[in-house]
């Protein structure tokens, strides 16, 4: 069971398109996601993530993404995901 996404994990990965992130995931560490430069589409099935449990830059791609979050969640999220290095153009559903 995945609840944990390392530091720097997919930094820099040139093929990745989509990302899921498990409904058990409960921090994400810093730069996790950098410079993902393909990637297009987050889809966000936990509910356990907060301020303190994102590193920072975890989501800073360098472009606008759609980020698909659970239901009731897609305001939190979407200031989350800015603060944590999300483009403010991109997609909250």
């Amino acid at each position: 069971m995945v609840t944990e996404i390392k530091a720097g994990a997919c930094k820099g990965m040139k093929n990745l398109e989509t990302v899921t992130i498990g409904k058990n995931v409960e921090k994400i560490g810093a730069k996790a996601f950098l410079n993902c430069k393909n990637v297009i589409k987050f889809t966000i099935k936990t509910k356990k993530l907060t301020m303190g449990s994102v590193g920072k830059d975890a989501f800073k791609i360098g472009h606008n993404a759609s980020y698909k979050c659970p239901s009731g969640m897609q305001e939190e999220y979407r200031e989350l995901l800015i603060k944590k290095g999300a483009k403010k153009g991109s997609t909250f559903k």
